[in-house]
């Protein structure tokens, strides 16, 4: 063992759980190529699908997806605010466009663990940033998975 130690540091542990991870999402993004608007893909995406089909226009758009959120906002409970996101779902644009879902949803949540990792470990109690995102890498494989 004592041979092998002088090969793994916590660098090395770092790029070897970041490396399994990423081999870990080869299957889930194969799969989202299969990917299709579903239940309520439909509801959420109406107004801003319409928006899309009648001007062929971003910012009309982005005030449909406005719109629906302040209607949920006075009818519906708290996530309004999200729903103006769920409107802007990949599926609006063309239902060929729904296979790009996994990749932001992969994408969005591994930064978001990533940076939550980074200011709460590294930048706030001062740890290494190779062990912080070997244990970060670590739970996302295991959140994945």
């Amino acid at each position: 063992m004592k041979k092998f130690s002088r090969y793994i540091n916590a660098k090395t542990v770092c790029l070897l759980f970041g490396l399994l991870f990423v081999l870990s999402l080869v299957p889930l993004l194969l799969m989202g190529q299969y990917a299709h608007p579903a239940a309520d893909d439909f509801g959420n995406g109406r107004l801003a699908r319409e928006a899309i089909v009648q001007t062929g226009q971003l910012l009309p758009v982005l005030g449909a997806a406005f719109e629906y959120m302040k209607t949920l906002y006075f009818t519906w409970q708290g996530s309004y605010a999200a729903c103006f996101l769920m409107c802007l779902q990949p599926g609006v644009f063309g239902t060929e466009w729904y296979a790009v879902t996994p990749f932001l949803m992969i994408f969005t949540y591994t930064a978001g663990v990533l940076l939550l990792c980074w200011a709460v470990f590294v930048k706030l109690f001062g740890g290494r940033p190779a062990l912080v995102f070997s244990a970060a890498f670590a739970l996302l494989l295991y959140s994945f998975q």
